[in-house]
């Protein structure tokens, strides 16, 4: 059986002209892109749940989640409605930086019947870790800001919180059985180089840039991620653009030092240092192991910047930051960690072992994100199905 989902939020920025919407609030919400749509056709995701229920349902457990960067709520909601028969006990906390994509979420939420005890709403800046006070003050988690305990969005997700409210629900808390992310990813110039930059940043609202590297929000939840996850089953899905993907054993830059870069910082990542988040915890991320599905032939930074600029001197300013970063191609992809013991460990203390796969290119179908790309969905769920 299939059931439809309803998701209301913002207009393609081509619509609008813009990334703003009214003077007070903190920008538009990200629009239902292809990929918003890429990890809810791909299997990884639906294979894991399945795989978690059974082992909840042993233990008389709910299914509990994580969506990062929410937006309209997209990742979350379809997540809950496909458990819906199954797990109606799911729930999901769904953060993001935005007051109006927590309203979109809470919106839909109740526009595709999910009660209010399955989906909690948090405003946190991932980048800092901060905990943010939301404008809104209705069905948006607020926390008390003297209770000493919960200084960050990852205490919050550790350790909950007590509200003074009857018969109010209890918060989900780590460990998490699954965690989802469509942070942004776009490597912006920064906006205070000059004025084509800050032109430039006013085009790329709060759901699309991702630092001058594009990496500043994805950095953030991958660190959090391994810590916050159940330490066996767990699993971590990301959609995003990446920075100097592998490429091809065929390609000329097959063998440059580029070509292990991403997975090496990957894999530093998930053992990252928490204290630049407002945390002092010894806890270690759990074991894993993952595939970081790219596109065949990712991009190169002169290309990207070429679709990125509106003329001659953004492109300069675009190339100028690429370069500054040291960014030389870009693909689309997805990453799909899975807690537990990895199979062949990267080094002695390595927690994580990351494969790349390559989705072969298809002319008619498209790239990985192409909606209804039936060759690339199954080549991600049968890379996936063969790890596991």
């Amino acid at each position: 059986d299939t059931k439809s989902v309803v998701i209301v939020t913002d207009c393609h920025p081509t619509i609008l002209s813009r990334t703003t919407v009214g003077e007070e609030e903190d920008g538009a919400v990200m629009y239902i892109g292809p990929d918003s749509l890429a990890l809810v056709q791909h299997n990884p995701i639906q294979s894991h749940m399945t795989s978690v229920f059974q082992s909840k349902k042993q233990a008389e457990g709910h299914i509990k989640m994580v969506d990062f960067c929410t937006g309209s709520g997209v990742q979350a909601l379809c997540a809950l409605l496909s458990l819906e028969r199954v797990d109606a006990g799911a729930t999901a906390v769904c953060v993001d930086v935005n007051d109006r994509a927590l309203r979109f979420t809470r919106f839909n939420a109740l526009l595709n019947g999910i009660e209010s005890n399955r989906i909690y709403t948090v405003k946190a800046d991932l980048i800092s870790g901060s905990l943010l006070e939301p404008r809104d003050k209705v069905n948006c988690v607020r926390v008390d800001q003297q209770d000493g305990s919960i200084s960050s969005i990852y205490d919050l997700l550790v350790n909950g919180f007590q509200s003074h409210k009857k018969h109010s629900n209890r918060f989900p808390s780590a460990p998490f059985d699954l965690i989802l992310a469509n942070p942004p990813f776009i490597p912006t110039p920064e906006a205070d180089r000059d004025s084509i930059s800050e032109n430039i940043s006013k085009r790329y609202g709060l759901f699309s840039s991702g630092g001058a590297s594009g990496e500043d929000v994805l950095r953030s939840i991958i660190i959090m991620s391994g810590r916050l996850l159940t330490p066996e089953n767990g699993m971590l899905a990301i959609v995003s653009e990446f920075m100097n993907p592998p490429v091809t054993q065929q390609s000329a830059e097959a063998h440059d030092e580029l070509n292990l870069q991403l997975l090496d910082k990957l894999c530093h990542w998930w053992e990252g240092d928490l204290t630049e988040y407002k945390v002092n915890t010894s806890a270690k991320p759990a074991k894993g192991r993952g595939i970081l599905f790219t596109n065949e032939f990712p991009v190169s930074s002169t290309t990207y910047a070429a679709r990125r600029a509106d003329d001659e001197a953004e492109y300069k300013v675009w190339i100028q930051n690429l370069e500054a970063c040291g960014i030389y191609r870009v693909s689309p992809g997805q990453l799909y960690i899975k807690t537990g013991s990895p199979r062949k460990e990267r080094g002695s203390d390595c927690k994580l072992d990351v494969q790349s796969k390559l989705v072969p290119q298809d002319k008619e179908l498209g790239s990985i994100w192409t909606p209804y790309n039936y060759k690339a969905i199954l080549y991600t769920g049968k890379e996936w199905d063969q790890l596991n």
